[in-house]
């Protein structure tokens, strides 16, 4: 049994226990809740393709960043409405009339039963709608719907923290409805339904005052703009500046033209998409083109490509008719429940052997779009979460090896309520890297592998050059550029003979904005050359410069220490000394960059022919903005197709700077992009084949003049060239190679060129490795030249001839124990032979001094004269059992041209002990010849021999 004391302490302790238990639990729940005050985030999904990649490819690492919920204040924001109110917002449309009616004197349009009481004709109208000036049941307006609309919106702001509602309409031209207010202020609903609809469609003007509102108001609100519209932009203007003025519209008021949309969307994108302002856009019963218009200026706010396939989610919303209240509202929860992060970016630490393709460690993954979960209605503080957002970027290695690591770490860095923050991720994904011997380009040897020759015979080899296709991924293969820019900064005459700045901001500016710091131009790494030039001309920096520390980028150096400080200065226009200085810059150029040269001056400029000779035919592009208007008999159109500039690539001012800032310097740009293409790899291969002491170049193929080479000839193959077809597949075609060698009067026999590694194709891969692949080479046979060979007994110089008897089918008799003296004689065409001399060992032992050997001779008068040819151009060597080598070098004079005739002599025993009658066979032996001479003997023959000896 338990004493009650000690159940008391269980008890106790019990109880202890479960309040311990519930403090904890609700300390988990507590920090489970808990909610980042700041945006935090993760990485996730990590891969890396293709893997394995090779050394120097492009690597696609793709990721997600998922970001945390977190907690904190509304953010703070601005919107403007860009309202609509042209004339056909008063049509019609199917919606009944809702508006609350009234009874109403329309002599003296007022509802007040007691106004002009002493007048007693009134016109009193019941049930009378005031806005469409009509009583009875009527349909409704574009512009009541859009009033409506836009009232529903602002409604649903109201509540809503830290954010402010500016309203701006457009017709023909573009009026300030109200400036940023709170949306509770009721003057918002006053503006709204003092609209009224008249006119044409400024939607550019509409834009511009619109981004000027949003311009001056909080630097660290969140700017939108939500553009309304329900007709084609029919009116524009070419003002530029971010003001209240009304400039001057332009347009036909009934049509859409070019210029129309070039200067609305420029506007667009220069203003609104540069500045990263969210952007919304409702189309309003527009038709298919009126639709297309819109989605262009949309694309243009932002900042997409031109070809992007617009959808709601991109901020793109269309109504054919009706209500479009609830378009706004979508819009309204939109914005009101968004959190917008700005300028995220990943800062992208790599290991040691991996390199972002682009340079750098930053890759920007823009802006980032919470929504909210829940609301504390108490604090007022907002959770918002976003989905995750996918990022890739491209990394080359540089190390062969296996699963490397490819970062270190990810730093997210982002803007958050004006504090610059970072978030470490540690990150990493593992790839294999394999050498990269790319391209393999294989030598095929297309002739003989075996050639038969004389011995100083012109010896031809063909190769059969092969370059495989091969695939490799390299983004960053895009035609380099080397521009230069003649810029004229004399003060440029108009027609009408006032003077205008030829340079002010709207040049300098725009040659920076559209066209430096495009950021297409920037990832072909174009570099850029600037002369300036009036009576004089200068040349601000060439290919060369080099941005220091404090100056930033290449392109920003340029614009800070340069651009921004050209200035106008006299009024003569000299181009000559400039184009001087063209060829001299481009002498700094890179070897295989696209070469253009932008001129920027007035229809008078001056220039000589010599002033130019040194640049044309050079292949450079030529472009050229003239001033003025079309002219093609003025000096600069001249000067332009005198240096090979085509029509299509001069570009007319018209005396416009919003021309050129909206348009021209677009237009330069995308022309100095036409030729950016991937560029074709190029490899230079050469055969390396040993000619040792054998062989002399005569085509195709010289000696090596490296010191300790010289026994290499090399082969200059022509440039391999390699063009992207399709999926990163590149193709060359291929070479065909004839060599032509002459062999040095080389002595019968088989030749070759030096062992395998010493015969081999060599070139530089694609990422610069040197790639040596060995190749066959032909085995080179050496005939001897003899002919005219016979062999026999020989019987002496017989009427001035060698007497040489032959079996003629027929074996001699020959006694035993006779000894018997034989002859062969041949004609030799060389100068050297080497064969054999092989005698039947059942004669005796015979020595090399009974082998003799004659040059014959003739004399004035016709006879055969016998000199020996002595040691020292002959050399006989036994082999054993009566065989012998022989070889005969060098036996022409100095002089001799003709053949030689060559005579052996030698003497054999025939054995005596023979037991019974014997053929014997004695054989003279040359590569490609023999000749035998065949004996018998007698079986223990009393008889005397057939022949007597003569040796």
């Amino acid at each position: 049994m338990v004493s009650k004391r000690k159940f008391k302490i269980i008890s106790i302790i019990t109880s202890l226990f479960v309040i311990s238990t519930l403090i904890s639990l609700k300390s988990l729940n507590a920090n489970a809740n808990i909610v980042n005050s700041k945006p935090n985030f993760t990485i996730t999904n990590l891969n890396a393709s293709p893997n394995p990649a090779k050394v120097g490819e492009d690597i696609l690492v793709s990721g997600k960043i998922v970001p945390g919920n977190f907690e904190t204040s509304a953010q703070q924001k601005e919107i403007i409405l860009v309202l609509d109110t042209s004339g056909s917002m008063r049509d019609e449309i199917k919606n009944t009339c809702t508006n609350d009616r009234l009874r109403y004197c329309t002599r003296h349009d007022s509802s007040d039963p007691n106004h002009h009481k002493f007048i007693l004709s009134h016109i009193w109208v019941d049930d009378y709608c005031l806005e469409h000036e009509t009583n009875g049941k009527h349909n409704t307006t574009r512009i009541n719907e859009l009033k409506k609309a836009a009232k529903s919106f602002i409604e649903k702001m109201k509540d809503v923290p830290n954010l402010k509602i500016g309203i701006v309409e457009y017709a023909s031209n573009a009026t300030k409805v109200s400036d940023l207010k709170n949306a509770n202020d009721i003057s918002l609903i006053e503006s709204i339904n003092g609209l009224r609809a008249n006119g044409g469609t400024n939607i550019r003007e509409g834009l511009r005052k619109g981004t000027y509102l949003l311009s001056r108001e909080n630097n660290n609100a969140n700017k939108t703009i939500v553009l309304m519209t329900d007709g084609n932009p029919t009116y524009y203007s070419k003002y530029d500046q971010l003001d209240d003025t009304d400039p001057t519209p332009y347009g036909t008021g009934n049509s859409t033209t070019s210029d129309t949309m070039t200067y609305t969307k420029n506007l667009a994108k220069d203003q609104i998409g540069a500045r990263k302002y969210n952007a919304y856009s409702i189309g309003y019963g527009l038709d298919s083109n009126g639709t297309k218009y819109l989605k262009q200026i949309h694309t243009s706010m932002k900042n997409l490509p031109d070809d992007t396939d617009i959808k709601e989610k991109d901020g793109f919303f269309s109504k054919s008719d009706g209500s479009i209240t609830e378009i706004f509202n979508q819009i309204a929860e939109n914005i009101k429940n968004s959190y917008e992060l700005k300028d995220v970016s990943l800062d992208i630490n790599l290991n040691q052997s991996f390199a972002l393709n682009l340079g750098g460690n930053e890759v920007k993954v823009g802006n980032i779009v919470y929504n909210k979960i829940s609301e504390n209605k108490s604090t007022g503080k907002i959770i918002y979460h976003a989905d995750p957002i996918n990022f890739s970027f491209i990394v080359k290695g540089s190390q062969v090896g296996q699963s490397q690591s490819i970062l270190d770490n990810i730093d997210i860095k982002f803007l958050f309520e004006n504090e610059n923050l970072t978030v470490e991720s540690k990150a990493d994904v593992k790839v294999d890297i394999v050498s990269n011997e790319l391209p393999n380009i294989s030598a095929k040897l297309v002739s003989e592998n075996i050639q038969e020759i004389k011995k100083d015979d012109e010896i031809t080899i063909k190769y059969e050059i092969n370059p495989e296709d091969f695939v490799y991924n390299n983004s960053s293969n895009k035609g380099e550029k080397d521009v230069v820019f003649l810029i004229d900064i004399s003060k440029n005459k108009k027609d009408n003979g006032e003077y205008l700045n030829m340079i002010d901001t709207h040049v300098t500016d725009s040659i920076f904005n559209n066209t430096i710091n495009n950021s297409d131009l920037i990832k072909t790494n174009t570099k850029y050359s600037i002369i300036t030039f009036n009576s004089d001309a200068k040349r601000l920096f060439d290919f060369n410069y080099l941005p220091d520390k404090d100056t930033g980028s290449y392109e920003n150096s340029i614009n800070e220490k340069y651009i921004k400080k050209i200035d106008e200065s006299g009024d003569k226009r000299d181009i000559g000394k400039a184009l001087a200085l063209v060829n001299e810059t481009f002498n700094s150029a890179r070897a295989n960059t696209t070469k253009s040269i932008v001129i920027i001056s007035n229809k008078d400029v001056n220039y000589t022919s010599n002033d130019y000779k040194n640049i044309i035919n050079k292949g450079y592009r030529i472009i050229t903005l003239s001033f003025n208007n079309e002219e093609k008999k003025s000096n600069l159109y001249n000067l332009h197709k005198a240096l090979g500039g085509s029509d299509e690539d001069i570009i007319y001012a018209k005396n416009d700077f919003n021309n050129i800032r909206n348009s021209n310097f677009k237009t330069i740009t995308e022309k100095l992009m036409s030729s950016v293409k991937y560029v074709s790899y190029e490899f230079k291969p050469v055969i390396n084949l040993n000619l040792g002491s054998n062989f002399e170049p005569v085509a195709g193929i010289v000696r090596s003049t490296e010191s300790g080479k010289q026994n290499i000839g090399i082969v200059e193959i022509p440039t391999i060239v390699y063009n992207l077809t399709q999926n990163n597949n590149y193709h060359a075609e291929g070479k065909a190679i004839e060599i032509k060698l002459k062999a040095k009067n080389l002595k019968p026999g088989t030749y070759n060129f030096g062992t395998t590694s010493d015969n081999k194709m060599i070139y530089k891969s694609i990422i610069n490795n040197t790639v040596s692949t060995n190749i066959e080479t032909p085995i080179i046979t050496v005939k001897e030249e003899v002919k005219n060979l016979i062999h026999g007994l020989y019987n002496g110089v017989i009427d001035k001839e060698v007497g040489i008897q032959e079996n003629d089918n027929k074996a001699f008799e020959i006694a035993q124990d006779s000894t018997v003296t034989f002859g062969a004689q041949f004609t030799l065409s060389g100068n050297n032979v080497d064969f054999n001399l092989n005698i039947d060992n059942k004669f005796k032992t015979v020595s090399t001094n009974d082998i003799k050997i004659y040059k014959v001779l003739k004399d004035s008068s016709g006879n055969s004269i016998l000199t020996e040819i002595t040691n020292g151009n002959r050399a006989i060597e036994s082999q054993g059992d009566n065989n012998f080598k022989i070889s005969i070098n060098n036996i022409k004079e100095s002089n001799q041209t003709s053949e030689s005739d060559i005579l052996v002599i030698y003497q054999a025993r025939v054995k005596d002990e023979l037991s019974m009658s014997q053929s014997l066979t004695n054989e003279i032996k040359f590569s490609n010849l023999s000749k035998s001479v065949n004996i018998i003997t007698p079986q223990a023959s009393d008889k005397s021999p057939s022949l007597p000896d003569l040796f």
